[in-house]
């Protein structure tokens, strides 16, 4: 396919090429001294050196592994296949031959980033754990560095945008489930003014939808004014039900799914109330037990990051990855509430995303345990000072 454009008689033409091998092109003109013509010669280069992602997220919540493909072609995969079998051999002629990744974090550090082989090529794997920095992270990739087939490559992905807790990780059948969705920028910063879609599916596909409108300043979706937008779910039915929020401002556009469950009967019911958005000076988590069971010899535990500081009654314990705190409860009765409760204190970190829970009980050689994470997002708040200065100027009539 040949295009020619004219402009101030300068020429320009595109052509398609479909093989890699060099082309001729002989390019005619007519004017107004007769015709005239040109011989043109260039090479087409094949584009099988790019790199594919084969991510299909953009946006990961607080308890996903980001997982991305990095594909290539089946002449490329053989390429790097007989280098890595020529380098085993201990040939000191042949330069090692692949892909090398580098990560951006949402606060422009940029660091290695480890590949493990596939089939296909080579894939990137990110495990959040109980603390990330919330944001937009960028991989880029080269492959063949520094020689004339060089390709590069970038994709991006947003980690920790939209974040959902729910007071219960379990409900019974009539309660309202209290849903907190908490959001953030693309740097991790705190988003008063989203507007914020939510879609719940119950087990039996019923599809109800709830909205904000940062606009109006309505909608059935509360704006708590501090990255957090709450609304209450009247469940029905036994099951995993589904919750989908998305928020979008000028500066945010994300989505996050998760889930929290129905049971007809539960031997306790637990219910957090602690921050889903907090400051560097950190906040009291408590955590509210009913017992639906009389029960001998209750332990209760709370799982958090291994950097928080904990102020407790409780026993602390370190793992190395993370900090557990247990209390011993000792015998309860069934309808009788009781309570624990810790001070967090974070690193002086931000923006960071920290993972809380699940907490479990242990009792009667049995164990109770919640089915979801409570996430908190850490990010400072700002003052301004302003200085005034008052000077008093007689008048006169």
């Amino acid at each position: 396919m040949l295009i020619c454009c004219c402009f101030d008689n300068i020429f320009s033409f595109s052509f398609a090429t479909k093989n890699e091998k060099r082309y001729t092109a002989e390019i005619l003109a007519y004017t107004q001294y007769g015709p005239t013509s040109a011989i043109l010669e260039f090479a087409a280069k094949s584009n099988d050196n790019k790199i594919i992602f084969s991510n299909n997220k953009r946006f990961y919540g607080h308890d996903d592994n980001v997982e991305i493909g990095i594909n290539f072609s089946h002449d490329i995969t053989e390429r790097l296949q007989r280098a890595k079998r020529r380098i085993s051999t201990f040939d000191s002629s042949v330069q090692e031959e692949g892909v090398k990744a580098t990560l951006e974090y949402p606060n422009g550090t940029l660091l290695p980033a480890a590949l493990e082989d596939t089939p296909e090529g080579s894939k990137f794997v990110m495990e959040s754990g109980r603390e990330f920095v919330p944001g937009i992270y960028k991989l880029r990739t080269v492959l063949f560095e520094g020689t004339a087939d060089e390709a590069q490559s970038e994709t991006q992905f947003a980690l920790g945008l939209v974040n959902i807790n729910t007071r219960k990780s379990i409900y019974k059948p009539g309660e309202k489930a209290e849903i907190i969705v908490g959001v953030l920028d693309n740097v991790g910063s705190r988003v008063n003014d989203a507007n914020v879609n939510v879609t719940v599916v119950s087990p039996s596909g019923n599809e109800q939808k709830f909205h904000y409108n940062a606009v109006f300043d309505e909608g059935y979706i509360k704006n708590n004014k501090d990255a957090t937008y709450t609304l209450f779910y009247n469940t029905t039915e036994t099951g995993f039900y589904t919750i989908h929020a998305s928020a979008n401002t000028s500066y945010v556009d994300a989505d996050y799914e998760t889930q929290f469950e129905v049971r007809a009967f539960t031997e306790f019911d637990i219910e957090r109330i602690g921050p889903t958005v907090t400051y560097l000076e950190g906040e009291t988590f408590t955590i509210k037990i009913m017992p639906r069971v009389g029960a001998s010899d209750v332990y209760i535990t709370e799982y958090v990051p291994q950097s928080w500081n904990i102020s407790t009654d409780g026993i602390i314990a370190d793992n190395g990855l993370n900090k557990s705190i247990t209390w011993h409860v000792g015998n309860v009765r069934a309808g009788v509430p009781f309570i624990v409760r810790y001070g967090f204190d974070p690193p002086d970190v931000s923006p960071f995303l920290a993972l809380t829970g699940p907490a479990e009980i242990l009792y009667d050689n049995s164990t109770f345990k919640e089915t979801r994470y409570w996430t908190v997002s850490i990010d400072p708040v700002y003052y301004y000072y302003v200085k005034w200065d008052f000077r008093w100027q007689k008048g006169g009539n």
